[in-house]
């Protein structure tokens, strides 16, 4: 039987074959839509059959690609997982390539399909997606071009899977050192543990040993990584944007002036942060500060906390949410939602993952017990949120929320939490220390993210110059970043120049990294409305967690009483930022 903190993937699919008579009912599907590139457009019916016939294609391939994607996140040595994998990942490309007549078809006869959708009830929920793609048509391609664009895209994505399985599987990483000085396993997904040790020398052993180890392999992984890049930018070109970067926002709905923004407020407040680093390195009363002294609680009295512990402050702290969110969130907790702790060959990160309409949110944790654990427990669980409310209360064509809208839900629980502890606080030192954490917080998705924004949009910079980055380039340009990120009061080690590599979103997206800086700023808007009970201010919120993919990111937001294409939204947040390291300041003072 199954742990109650462990996913049941068998919900999904009982065993590979199951897994196996699904993928041939959706060969036979795939093969039936094939016969529809004829006659598609004959009349409003065979339109309906079809995105009738697509969605179960596609509803039963997200369910495949949930189990087995899944599987291989639980242990990357699992070579039975490993191949359910990559038979989705090719079922997919091979329907993506049986309706390559789909988008040319509805672009070419755009006047008839629009007075069909008036038509039909049914086909009014393709509504949106269907204008989407007919707002895209200066950068839709003939078929002939959509396929080799196809081809350039598996090649492109076949690097994230090479670069998973290097990091499962091929890296190999030293024994360290534990508070007892007794050799103990190492691995990424016990760094964090290692990472906020109370003692020096563990923290100094984790960071060094995580490091070379992707020292090690550092000129492989630079090699996928620019090479994926140069894929991606070269289809941007195909597809006549002019930059990567264009084409990556334009699937938001936004300008790529956001992204330019971002960096610039948050250049313009680095000598806030520079502050909050001199309070820490101050009350370390450490002669040399590095940056791995920055994740140690600053007065070194951190919390531990058991899942059961973990999951009854989330749940308290998420109360002002709402009845309804609270008991939902607590039943998944109770039924498979989580798998919480770490393990060999488990993913070393956390994540929530929806993205499956006929299933349960799985939310992957590697739970050590510490207050960065509870906070990660809250975010993916904003996640989970956000996708349950998702697809509970639209159509499975509308369902699915962009990914610039992905990182508000998570950061909202993250604020909600803090708020709550900091209330809830028996002393001053605990004030301080949620106080502090609140602002880690921020250090983390804010300046961190935009910092790795900054280096992921000089690589793509560099390649559509004709110039890509070398290893050497990179390790050079990144150490820039953390001295201008972290600066005078903080050292950086030579070795943290490789840090790059360890970036899996890098791989997995492209320019994601801005969203988590975006979103917490969208999410302070919404936390501070629902804290100071502002008229409207929850009913704003759901509406949001409840718009799914119906209309487009600025639209949806603006709708809740947020305008994105103002920078306002950005300096309001730093400006919370500031507040708050004033605030540590003063209590430090007092101290």
């Amino acid at each position: 039987m199954k742990s109650q903190y462990e996913w049941n993937l068998s919900e999904i699919f009982k065993d590979k074959e199951a897994f196996l008579r699904e993928k041939q009912e959706v060969e036979k599907k795939i093969n039936k839509a094939k016969s529809y590139e004829s006659h598609l457009l004959d009349c409003k019916e065979n339109l309906e059959q079809f995105f009738q016939l697509d969605e179960k294609i596609s509803r039963s391939m997200d369910k495949m690609y949930l189990y087995s994607k899944r599987r291989v996140d639980l242990n990357g040595s699992d070579m039975e997982a490993q191949e359910l994998y990559q038979l989705v990942k090719k079922l997919d490309i091979f329907y993506e390539n049986t309706v390559i007549f789909l988008k040319p078809m509805l672009l070419e006869n755009k006047e008839k399909v629009l007075q069909y959708i008036k038509e039909s009830s049914f086909l009014e929920n393709y509504a949106f997606q269907i204008q989407q793609l007919y707002d895209q048509e200066p950068h839709q391609l003939s078929k002939e071009q959509e396929e080799v664009v196809n081809i350039l895209s598996e090649t492109c994505f076949s690097h994230v899977s090479t670069y998973t399985t290097l990091k499962s599987l091929e890296m190999k990483w030293k024994e360290i050192h534990d508070e007892d000085g007794k050799l103990v396993p190492f691995s990424e997904g016990l760094y964090g543990k290692y990472y906020n040790s109370t003692s020096r020398k563990v923290r100094k052993e984790a960071h060094m040993t995580l490091y070379e180890g992707y020292a090690n392999y550092q000129h492989t992984i630079a090699s996928l990584l620019v090479s994926q890049m140069t894929s991606y930018a070269n289809i941007a070109k195909l597809r006549h944007f002019s930059s990567a970067l264009e084409m990556a926002m334009n699937v938001d709905h936004l300008k790529p002036t956001l992204y330019h923004n971002l960096i610039k407020v948050v250049e313009k407040y680095l000598p806030v942060v520079h502050r909050y680093y001199k309070i820490r390195k101050e009350q370390s009363g450490l002669k040399e500060f590095y940056t791995y002294d920055l994740n140690q609680s600053i007065d070194q009295k951190e919390k531990n906390y058991t899942m059961e512990q973990a999951m009854d402050l989330v749940l308290e702290a998420l109360k002002p949410l709402g009845e309804d969110y609270v008991k939902i969130l607590k039943n998944g907790y109770h039924s498979h939602w989580i798998d919480a702790y770490p393990k060999a060959g488990k993913y070393s990160s956390a994540y929530s993952a929806g993205g499956c309409y006929d299933t349960h949110p799985y939310i992957l944790l590697n739970f050590n017990g510490k207050e960065v654990d509870v906070k990660s427990l809250a975010h993916e669980s904003g996640h989970a949120m956000h996708t349950y409310y998702s697809n509970k209360e639209n159509t499975y064509s509308n369902s699915v929320y962009t990914s610039f809208l992905s990182e508000i839900a998570s950061t909202v629980n993250e604020l909600l939490v803090s708020e709550y502890q900091l209330n809830h606080a028996q002393s001053e030192e605990e004030e301080i220390e949620v106080l502090d954490n609140l602002i880690r917080c921020f250090d983390a998705s804010i300046f961190t993210q935009t910092m790795y924004a900054e280096f992921e949009l000089w690589c793509y910079e560099q390649i559509e110059k004709g110039n890509p980055p070398t290893t050497e380039r990179m390790n050079e340009y990144y150490a820039k970043l953390l001295k201008k990120y972290y600066g005078e009061e903080v050292l950086i080690t030579d070795i943290s120049k490789v840090g790059w590599s360890r970036i899996s979103h890098f791989f997995i997206y492209h320019f994601y990294v801005y969203k988590y800086a975006t979103g917490l700023s969208i999410a302070t808007a919404f936390a501070s409305a629902i804290i100071n009970q502002e008229p409207g201010a929850l009913e704003n919120y759901k509406k949001f967690l409840k718009s799914g993919g119906r209309a487009y990111s600025d639209e949806i937001l603006l709708d809740c009483g947020i305008d994105v294409n103002q920078i306002t939204f950005i300096e309001n947040a730093m400006k919370y930022f500031e507040k708050n390291v004033r605030l540590l300041e003063q209590e430090m003072k007092r101290r």
